[in-house]
């Protein structure tokens, strides 16, 4: 009966949903769903987590059941019809999709082109629009990363219970920050959610008792379609490879009798995908040029003291601080960070060697391969003030939630004969990930919760964005709120050619006030319904007031010339 309630809810959740289409831009997609969904998606994960860590044999089905309750909540832009979703970089890569599929952009001649081919490839097959093919994709990805993570620490573990804490780790979506890796078209977001399935293959190719071509040509195929999904990801797992490599040629030689030397060696796959990434990095001269880049800023420090504290004071001003966003944010994937580091820290010094050989030998593995990754992290924390290190955080976040499933199913049996009993612990667990399904819920989506904007982009939006881009005087320029329009042009253009981005720029509240006194040239202003939802209601006119807003109409020799509900464009000749 408790299955039927969960299914059952769920189900009726993904219908209101549905049946709750999103008819403009929405500021939170949480506020904006209906109530009913997110206690259809409650109940089934609370069915789920009750169900999986008891000693029942429908384990598998309550893991299928919480792994569809996460999955809806994946899926919900597209469930919920939005026409894009995914702002800024999004943008660009929609711009980038509508090049290959016209052929004004050889897909050779693009760094990371697998979630773009793949996009086209799955909107010619199934008749779709490029945006909604963009959105299945992206799910598509995240469904992988739910999969392939329990089947992971199977793998490593040889025990079916974690598949059960695997699942429930991989529920948490930790690689998720919204500030580098979000649940959007984003390829480095993409390469995270791929991660696993390379992991879970290596395991199998490493462990393997017989030599298997079959796994080894498994291994390899991945390798390249991880480099296609995003080479920036590949590197780091390239240092991983690296790392294992090195450590199985240090036991074969120094300690034969050790586990690790009985493992299959991984040099031929290792060397196999140093050359598929050399070759592919070296087409592109982006790469070279992102590297003297870091080494630039590198050379001139971290972000100051000054601006750190630019932000606190933001966020004070909203009723918040940094710790209080930290912990929004990152107290999920600080707890189970201390778990993994637990764990992994045992592996290292020998503590595991006689309770699991095999888990032992593939903690240091992971281990010794997260230090050079750790010190990529680093360097760009203290080189870049563009938030790539939360990339890095982000591959660390996915072999976290991978080792802290094998640390939950090692702990059930470490805990037999103690004063804790194993059915109690899990009850511990099981309330522990309830709780922290909750809060990881609450920070899949970018939201005013975090002080962010949902990534909606609805097709009124398109539309009022070409409407402005097709009228405009050539001379003239046109700007937009904070970054300015330009990501709109490449959504509804492409790139190539090159557009004329000079002209965009965007509009400082002071400009915003006073637009024919601060501008001498012919000026286009556009604002979307989303900008004025972002600064007036979620950050409470912050940095643009909604009298900002109001007086571009009392403004004279302003004139507003276009407006559909979601765009309005003004004109001051």
């Amino acid at each position: 009966m408790a299955f039927v309630a969960g299914f059952a809810s769920l189900a009726a959740g993904v219908v209101a949903a549905y049946r709750s289409p999103a008819s403009a831009a929405e500021l939170s997609i949480y506020g904006a769903t209906p109530d009913l969904f997110w206690a259809g998606v409650g109940v089934a994960l609370l069915v789920a987590v009750a169900l999986a860590f008891s000693s029942s044999r429908s384990r598998l089905l309550a893991v299928f059941l919480g792994g569809l309750g996460v999955f809806a909540i994946v899926a919900l832009p597209l469930v919920r019809s939005y026409y894009f979703f995914g702002a800024a970089d999004s943008l660009t890569h929609l711009g980038w999709v509508k090049d290959i599929g016209s052929g004004r952009l050889p897909v050779v001649d693009l760094l990371y082109p697998a979630l773009h081919t793949t996009s086209l490839w799955l909107g010619d097959l199934a008749d779709l629009s490029l945006t909604r093919a963009m959105l299945l994709v992206t799910v598509a990805y995240v469904g992988v990363f739910l999969v392939f993570v329990p089947l992971t620490a199977r793998a490593i573990t040889r025990d079916d219970r974690a598949l059960v804490f695997g699942a429930f780790a991989a529920f948490l979506l930790l690689p998720v920050n919204n500030v580098s890796v979000h649940v959007i078209p984003h390829p480095t977001s993409q390469a995270l959610f791929f991660l696993p399935l390379v992991l879970y293959l290596l395991v199998r190719y490493v462990t393997a008792t017989e030599s298997s071509r079959s796994l080894g040509g498994l291994l390899g195929v991945a390798l390249v379609g991880i480099v296609l999904v995003h080479p920036q990801q590949a590197v780091n797992l390239l240092l991983l490879f690296l790392t294992v490599s090195g450590l199985q040629f240090l036991y074969r030689r120094y300690r034969p009798d050790h586990p690790v030397a009985d493992h299959r060696p991984l040099y031929a796959q290792t060397a196999f995908f140093l050359v598929a990434l050399a070759i592919w990095n070296s087409q592109h001269e982006r790469v070279f040029e992102a590297s003297s880049g870091l080494l630039e800023t590198l050379l001139h420090g971290p972000p100051s003291a000054a601006q750190i504290a630019q932000k606190g004071v933001s966020l004070g001003a909203l009723g918040s601080g940094l710790p209080e966003l930290f912990a929004k944010m990152f107290l999920v994937s600080a707890v189970l960070s201390l778990v993994a580091g637990g764990w992994l820290l045992a592996a290292v010094t020998g503590a595991l060697d006689d309770f699991d050989p095999q888990a032992a030998a593939i903690g240091r593995y992971l281990a010794f391969g997260l230090v050079p990754v750790t010190g990529v992290f680093t360097v760009y924390l203290l080189a870049t003030r563009q938030q790539m290190h939360f990339r890095h955080l982000g591959f660390i976040m996915a072999i976290v939630t991978v080792v802290a499933a094998v640390a939950a199913t090692h702990s059930v049996d470490l805990a037999a004969g103690r004063r804790l009993s194993a059915g109690s612990l899990r009850t511990v667990l099981a309330a522990a990930f309830a709780v922290m399904l909750v809060l990881s819920a609450a920070t899949v989506f970018a939201s005013p919760y975090i002080y962010k904007r949902s990534g909606h982009v609805p097709e009124a939006q398109f539309d009022g964005y070409d409407t402005a881009f097709s009228h405009q005087h050539p001379d003239a320029a046109i700007g937009g709120i904070r970054q300015g329009p330009w990501r709109y042009a490449d959504a509804l253009y492409g790139t190539e050619p090159t557009p004329d981005s000079s002209r965009y720029f965007g509009v400082e509240p002071e400009t915003l006030r006073s637009v024919q006194s601060r501008f001498d040239a012919q000026l286009y202003v556009v604002v979307t319904r989303v900008d004025w939802l972002r600064e007036v209601r979620a950050w409470g006119g912050l940095r643009y007031s909604a009298e900002d807003f109001e007086s571009l109409d009392a403004q004279p020799g302003v004139d507003r010339v276009q407006t559909n509900g979601e765009v309005v464009e003004y004109y001051a000749p």
